[in-house]
């Protein structure tokens, strides 16, 4: 990227701004700029999913948990209700 740049104003030193050379040079760095812009909306979009996959997995884990001791107190009352027969 840097070193585009820095090809762009030595091209346009030499050459002129409006020649061939700096033409191609800038339809180049702007190419690159849409190529990294789309990279980084994909990047975020992934990073929002993951975030979303977190958030289910948790919530998720925090049931499964609550079912544990939803079912270790029924275990334990029924062992409770046994020995009071």
């Amino acid at each position: 990227m840097y070193k585009d740049k820095q090809a762009l104003r030595r091209d346009d030193a030499k050459y002129g701004v409006n020649s061939a050379q700096a033409q191609a040079d800038r339809k180049d760095l702007h190419a690159d700029r849409v190529d990294r812009n789309k990279d980084q909306r994909d990047i975020n979009k992934d990073k929002g999913d993951l975030h979303a996959d977190r958030v289910d997995r948790n919530k998720g884990q925090l049931d499964i948990n609550k079912d544990k001791r939803d079912l270790h107190k029924d275990r334990k009352d029924l062992r409770h209700d046994r020995k009071s027969k």
